[in-house]
C-alpha cells in the first residue's frame, strides 16, 4: 500500500465541533498535521476543549486553524477549501426526530454538494466522506448489511436517511470528477465525552432507573475506532471510490442497557418493550407531556434488527476494534 508524503499535507475538517470531528482533531493535532476547521460563527467549542482535555492535551488547541463558514454558503467553503489537500467532511445533521424533515436533508444534501464543488475547484487531492449505516439498505433474509446492500427510497424512511443517502451521491460525484478518497459508514457510535449524541440519552435513562429494553439490535463502534479508520484510509493509503461500514460490535439493545448498567452499578433492564406497545407508549407521551416529541422513525430504529459486516475494512487495513464493553466503561469514566 503506497502511502502519502505527509510534507505536503493541509487538512480541512467539517463538523469539528461534534462528537466525532472533535475526537479527529484531537488525533490530528497530536500527529503534528497542519489543520484547519470549519465552523460556524456562533459554535461552542465546549465539546472539543473537553475531549482534547480527556486526551491531555489542552495546550494543543491552539494549534488549530480556525476558520467561519456555513455548508450552505458556497463562499465560504471556496475560502475554507483554499490551499487544502485532504478534507474530513464529518459536519451533518444528526437526528432521527420528526421535526424539520426538510432542514436535515438540506444541510446534509446541499451542504455536502457545494463542499464536493468546492473541493474540485480547489483541486482538493483527498476527500474522506462521513456517510452512516442510516444511509444502507436493509437485507430481506435478515443477513449482515454490507456495503454492497442496496437502499431503496421507502416511505418508512427517516429524513436523516434520506439526506445521508443523498449526501453520498455528490460524494461519488466528487470521486467521479477527479477527487480520490473514500467513503465511511459508521454504526451507532460510542465512546469517551460523548456529549448530547444519540446514544448519550440511554445513560441518563438507565441513570435514572429504567425497567424495559427495547426488542431490536444495531451495530455500535467506538469513536476512536471511526477516526483512527478514517486516517488510515485517507492519509495512509491511495484507495479510491470505496465504501466501508466501520462497525465493532453488533448487539441487542438488552445487551447494551445491561453492560451500561452494570458499569454504572444500577438495576439491569429486565423487561422487554416490543413495537406495538412501545408506539403506544410514545404516542401517549407526544401527546400529553411538553417534552422533546418522540419520532416513529425513532421507534422503528430500537424496535428493529440490524446485524452490520466489517469484513470489507479488516480486510482493508490491519485493524483491531475495541468492544462495547471497553467503550461504554471509558464513555461513563470520561
Amino acid at each position: 500500500m503506497v502511502k502519502f508524503v505527509l510534507l505536503c499535507i493541509m487538512i480541512l475538517v467539517t463538523g469539528g465541533t461534534g462528537f466525532l470531528g472533535s475526537h479527529l482533531l484531537a488525533k490530528l493535532v497530536q500527529q503534528e498535521m497542519p489543520l484547519r476547521v470549519l465552523k460556524r460563527e456562533n459554535s461552542s467549542l465546549e465539546q472539543i476543549k473537553k475531549v482534547f482535555t480527556y486526551y491531555k492535551i489542552p495546550d494543543l488547541f491552539e494549534k488549530i486553524e480556525w476558520i467561519n463558514g456555513d455548508l450552505l454558503d458556497y463562499g465560504s467553503l471556496l475560502d475554507a477549501t483554499r490551499g487544502i489537500s485532504h478534507v474530513f467532511h464529518t459536519a451533518a445533521f444528526v437526528s432521527f426526530q420528526n421535526t424539520n424533515p426538510k432542514e436535515i436533508t438540506r444541510t446534509n444534501v446541499k451542504g455536502t454538494s457545494h463542499l464536493v464543488d468546492a473541493c474540485i475547484t480547489n483541486g482538493v487531492q483527498r476527500y474522506c466522506h462521513v456517510s452512516s449505516i442510516a444511509a444502507l439498505g436493509v437485507t430481506e433474509d435478515n443477513s449482515p448489511i454490507n456495503e454492497t446492500t442496496q437502499w431503496k427510497s421507502r416511505k418508512s424512511n427517516p429524513a436523516y436517511s434520506i439526506g445521508k443517502y443523498y449526501s453520498e451521491l455528490h460524494a461519488w460525484r466528487g470521486f467521479s470528477e477527479g477527487m480520490t478518497g473514500v467513503i465511511v459508514c459508521p454504526s451507532v457510535i460510542i465512546g469517551p465525552e460523548n456529549g448530547n449524541t444519540g446514544i448519550s440519552p440511554l445513560f441518563d435513562m438507565v441513570k435514572k432507573g429504567m425497567k424495559y429494553y427495547p426488542s431490536g439490535s444495531n451495530g455500535f463502534v467506538d469513536v476512536r475506532d471511526v477516526v483512527e479508520v478514517m486516517m488510515k484510509l485517507t492519509l495512509h493509503s491511495e484507495i479510491t471510490n470505496e465504501k466501508f461500514i466501520v462497525n465493532g460490535e453488533n448487539l441487542s439493545y438488552k445487551k447494551l442497557l445491561e453492560i451500561i448498567a452494570l458499569k454504572l452499578n444500577k438495576p439491569v433492564p429486565h423487561k422487554v418493550i416490543f413495537h406495538h406497545k412501545l408506539k403506544y407508549l410514545v404516542f401517549i407521551n407526544n401527546l400529553y407531556h411538553n417534552r422533546k416529541k418522540i419520532s416513529k422513525s425513532l421507534v422503528n430504529l430500537v424496535s428493529s434488527n440490524y446485524c452490520y459486516s466489517n469484513v470489507k475494512i479488516l480486510n482493508t487495513v490491519q485493524f483491531s476494534f475495541r468492544t462495547v464493553e471497553e467503550s461504554v466503561a471509558d464513555a461513563i469514566a470520561g
